[in-house]
């Protein structure tokens, strides 16, 4: 009778197969995922790496994984005998479709094994944008046949209870209160651990040093001065390197208590401010709850958590300002849309190419503003490659203007450049998280520009290197624009929110797995891709720290001071300070580490041969001070201890 009805009436044939299909794979999935779970996290990498399960292990696997896939199906089978074969349609296929996100359920142990996201860091990956991207897919398909009667009635009853009620009727301004404190406490984190890294002496001149000497400079009155990056004898400006006009502003707040750390709280506070114009723009589309999910998935943002532990850098500030001026143009706030594009304008050369991007992003949404942002970027942008070419500090034409010229000649090339392995998974990292929603629409390219142009021009990608983590930082404003901007366009304006709920979920998922496998807060001993021994601290580690510190005491405010390399940051705050890798003059004291001394030793010898040095102190068999004055005979032994030539 069943077989007779369904030759009958095909059209239910089919749709009867792939309800039992889908039940199959949900038990496939469920079974499978129980057997990762049960596993420990070793077993569960050695199986998933290198497929190494012990033979028991194995065949319970596959009879296990047998019977999820046929209970279902069976069970499917018997309520078709049992039903009419219509009714019975219905129902698995209604089921079908609610169960289905569990069909996807098997990856998400993967997800979270730290081994394949370091081993194999582009499949890791991938495997995590499709998850994404099937399991918003399934989620909406759904939430889209709403709830029963009986469902509608608890979560009414859910929605009246008093707890409830009081958290839907806290304060306006309460969530964005929650996320501040979030934000603070996770700000406050990462800063510590950052100061942590600076006093285990792992920081390089490039991302403390200079940007400290700048300030430095500043409070001084030489504006763009910066021994520590050219050396003492040259006279070139920093904005040659970095167009940050904008750390004029900064340097009061720097003058408070004028040292590296100062930089590294700075920076902290500023991505506590970032969350705030996120906010305001995610709660003006969404409403005040969502607004608050995406504030914390910014906050778990991994480049952000190495960016904060490896140095300083200004292009938190460009995220700032940059989310600072999307809110302001889409709450139509004239004099915050003035200020905050002023600032994004004069923050390095990133800031200009957000605007710029922006405004070709309004123009293609048919918004007349971004035609006035793009035409205003573009002198700007102008004005910075023409200072950096006349710069010529270091006789090469910058990465980014090589690139723009690469672009302008062969476009094919940079394509085909793009698609390496080594740029590639940069690209992914800053968009699998948010699950390639920010290239859905066409229109929110442009906001993605900055982002590509500094993968094509850079040689060394996130989380690889110092230079990595900081230069992922150029994908963070676009990215997220462009995220709001499709959840709005794509689901918040469909019948219904079960659309922008189910991404929500997928989002929620893919962003905790990424910051788990790569940032800093979620794991314990991850460190944003910094090396936890760069981190954690020893009591050797804080033995050493205060020897250094014994010999820094001795070195007056004013005075100019060459150190070696990883030892710079600790005297940048001073105007005159140089790194000895760059030409240093005539210094009035010496810092070194015998660590490094190997690397400058044929400046040392020329030093020590045109000036007599004194040996002031020598601590933890390391840190040598010297003081320009009548040689003693402790100078000798100490210039004889660290290798370098007698004059």
């Amino acid at each position: 009778m069943s077989n007779q009805h369904l030759q009958d009436d095909p059209s239910d044939l089919p749709r009867l197969a792939l309800a039992l299909t889908t039940l199959s794979l949900v038990g496939f999935s469920l079974v499978l995922t129980c057997q990762m779970v049960w596993l420990n996290v070793t077993q569960r990498s050695e199986f998933v790496v290198r497929n190494a399960l012990g033979e028991g292990g194995r065949l319970v696997l596959l009879l296990s994984l047998g019977a999820g896939l046929a209970l279902p199906a069976a069970f499917g089978m018997l309520l078709v005998l049992r039903k009419r074969e219509a009714t019975a349609t219905v129902i698995l296929d209604r089921l079908a479709t609610r169960l289905a996100p569990l069909a996807a359920l098997f990856v998400l142990p993967g997800l979270f094994l730290s081994q394949i996201a370091r081993d194999k860091p582009l499949y890791y990956l991938i495997a995590l944008s499709a998850f994404g991207l099937i399991f918003s897919a399934l989620l909406a398909r759904a939430f889209s046949l709403g709830v029963s009667s009986k469902s509608a009635a608890s979560l009414l009853r859910l929605r009246r209870h008093s707890l409830v009620q009081a958290l839907l009727g806290a304060p306006r301004g309460g969530p964005l209160c929650l996320l501040l404190l979030l934000s603070g406490l996770c700000a406050f984190l990462l800063a510590n651990y950052g100061v942590a890294h600076h006093r285990l002496i792992q920081d390089t001149p490039e991302y403390l040093g200079v940007p400290e000497n700048v300030l430095s400079n500043i409070r001084h009155g030489r504006f763009f001065k910066t021994p520590v990056l050219f050396g003492a004898t040259a006279a070139g400006s920093y904005l040659t390197v970095h167009a940050e006009y904008a750390s004029l502003l900064f340097a009061p707040l720097y003058g408070l208590r004028p040292s590296a750390e100062t930089l590294l709280w700075l920076q902290a506070a500023i991505v506590v401010l970032s969350a705030v114009p996120l906010y305001l723009l995610a709660a003006h589309k969404f409403g005040r709850a969502l607004a608050v999910w995406v504030g914390g998935a910014y906050l778990l943002t991994a480049p952000l958590h190495g960016a904060l532990v490896a140095g300083f850098s200004w292009l938190h500030a460009v995220t700032l300002f940059s989310f600072t001026l999307y809110y302001a143009v889409e709450s139509g706030r004239r004099w915050l849309i003035g200020l905050s594009l002023l600032l994004l304008l004069s923050i390095s050369e990133v800031g200009p190419l957000n605007v710029f991007g922006y405004g070709l992003m309004l123009l293609a949404t048919r918004k007349r503003l971004g035609l006035a942002l793009s035409l205003l970027a573009l002198p700007v942008i102008a004005f910075n490659f023409w200072l950096s070419v006349r710069g010529g500090s270091f006789g090469h034409t910058p990465e980014l203007l090589s690139t723009l010229a690469a672009l302008w000649k062969n476009p094919a090339y940079v394509v085909w450049d793009l698609a390496r392995f080594s740029k590639l998974t940069p690209i992914f990292h800053a968009l699998a998280p948010l699950c390639l929603l920010p290239v859905v629409e066409l229109a929110c390219w442009p906001l993605l520009l900055p982002g590509l142009l500094f993968t094509c021009a850079s040689t060394a990608f996130w989380p690889n290197t110092s230079e990595g983590l900081a230069a992922s930082l150029v994908w963070l404003p676009g990215s997220f624009l462009a995220l709001l901007l499709v959840l709005e366009k794509r689901y918040a304006r469909a019948s219904g929110r079960a659309p922008l709920i189910a991404a929500v979920l997928a989002l929620s998922v893919t962003v905790l797995s990424h910051s788990y496998n790569y940032g800093a807060l979620l794991r314990e001993g991850s460190f944003g891709g910094i090396p936890a021994e760069n981190v954690r601290g020893t009591p050797w580690a804080q033995s050493r720290y205060h020897a250094l510190l014994e010999a820094l005491r001795p070195i007056p405010p004013q005075a100019a001071v060459a150190a070696t390399s990883y030892l710079v940051s600790f005297v940048s705050n001073r105007a005159e300070a140089c790194d000895l890798a760059r030409p240093c003059g005539q210094p009035d004291y010496l810092l070194l580490s015998s660590r490094e001394t190997g690397a400058v030793r044929a400046q040392l010898s020329r030093l020590f041969a045109s000036q007599q040095y004194r040996l002031v102190l020598s601590t933890f068999q390391e840190f040598y001070l010297f003081q320009r004055g009548p040689e003693t005979p402790e100078t000798r032994a100490a210039i004889s201890h660290l290798g370098v030539a007698a004059p």
